[in-house]
């Protein structure tokens, strides 16, 4: 039982770390989308809004008392594409 008690303390921990980090990472990116497609990079705008959206979903999720709506895997992909991108921009 006493398992379970820090399974939800390390739980609750994890979700606000996630949400500091993703908030954090929507305010950085939001506007470099938003340049993206200014500056006409329409592919590097879109995977950068993706990423944007699926941070977004999460830190909602979270916020509203609830777990991750998408899986971590998930999460990952546009940040996967993002990356390699934006090094070759």
């Amino acid at each position: 039982m006493d398992a379970q008690i820090g399974e939800v303390e390390l739980s609750e921990h994890r979700n606000r770390a996630y949400r500091a980090l993703a908030t954090t990472a929507l305010v950085v990116l939001l506007p470099l989308a938003a340049n993206d497609f200014i500056q006409g990079r329409m592919l590097s705008g879109v995977v950068n809004a993706c990423v944007v959206l699926v941070l977004a979903v999460n830190v909602i999720s979270t916020r509203c008392g609830g777990p991750s709506t998408l899986p971590f895997v998930v999460t990952l992909l546009p940040i996967f594409v993002a990356v390699p991108l934006a090094i070759h921009v």
